[in-house]
């Protein structure tokens, strides 16, 4: 915040709107994969075998 009000007085950094429609899939993105993976990772077993392991 502070370069960008420095830079144009604004706090917000300007960006152009095809660079923010750019920014919003790269986090719908990020947010996805950060949830998906994990997830299939632990269900890809059967649940019951891990209640039952013995490690």
């Amino acid at each position: 915040m502070g370069a960008a009000l420095g830079a144009t007085g604004r706090p917000v950094p300007y960006a152009e709107p095809p660079a923010w429609g750019g920014i919003v899939v790269f986090v719908a993105l990020l947010r996805w994969l950060s949830i998906s993976l994990p997830t299939r990772s632990a269900l890809r077993g059967r649940p019951i075998d891990a209640v039952y392991a013995t490690e």
